[in-house]
C-alpha cells in the first residue's frame, strides 16, 4: 500500500442459496446496476467459492457497524473482512490481530495507511 493510496475494505459473506433473489436486488441497488447486471457478475461468484463481497469501499472505523448490521440474506458465520480490492481466499496476507485479509506487505491497519471513515465511490467490487 502507498501512503497516497490509503487501503479501504469490504466484507465478504456466502448468500443463503433461498435468498439469492434478494441479494440481487440488494446489491444491484447498492452498486446502481440492473438485476440482471447482478446475476452476471456475482451469480458465479456465489456458486464457485460461495463468497460474495456484498460491501465494498468502506473506511476500517465503518466495518463494526456493518458487521453488526448484515443483511439478512447473508451467513453470519462466513463473514471475512479483507481490503476491498483483495480476494480473502486468494492466499495473500491476513493479520491475526484485525482478523484483515490484504495484499502483499503488511497490514495496512497495522501501519496506518487506511481510510479511516466514510465510504469511496461505488464500484463492482475486486474479482468481479
Amino acid at each position: 500500500m502507498e501512503l497516497d493510496n490509503p487501503a479501504d475494505f469490504g466484507v465478504w459473506g456466502r448468500v443463503y442459496p433461498e435468498k439469492m433473489s434478494a441479494f440481487r436486488s440488494w446489491i444491484a441497488a447498492d452498486l446502481g446496476i440492473s438485476q440482471l447486471t447482478a446475476q452476471k457478475i456475482f451469480g458465479a461468484a456465489a456458486k464457485d467459492s460461495g463468497l460474495v463481497q456484498f460491501h465494498s469501499g468502506y473506511g476500517w472505523l465503518e466495518i463494526p457497524f456493518l458487521l453488526e448490521n448484515l443483511p439478512d440474506f447473508i451467513e453470519a458465520e462466513t463473514i471475512l473482512v479483507s481490503v476491498s480490492d483483495v480476494q480473502p481466499t486468494g492466499g495473500e496476507g491476513h493479520c491475526k490481530i484485525h482478523n484483515v485479509f490484504f495484499g502483499k506487505g503488511t497490514c495496512p491497519v497495522c501501519s496506518g495507511n487506511i481510510i479511516h471513515r466514510g465510504r469511496r465511490k461505488l464500484s463492482i467490487p475486486a474479482g468481479y
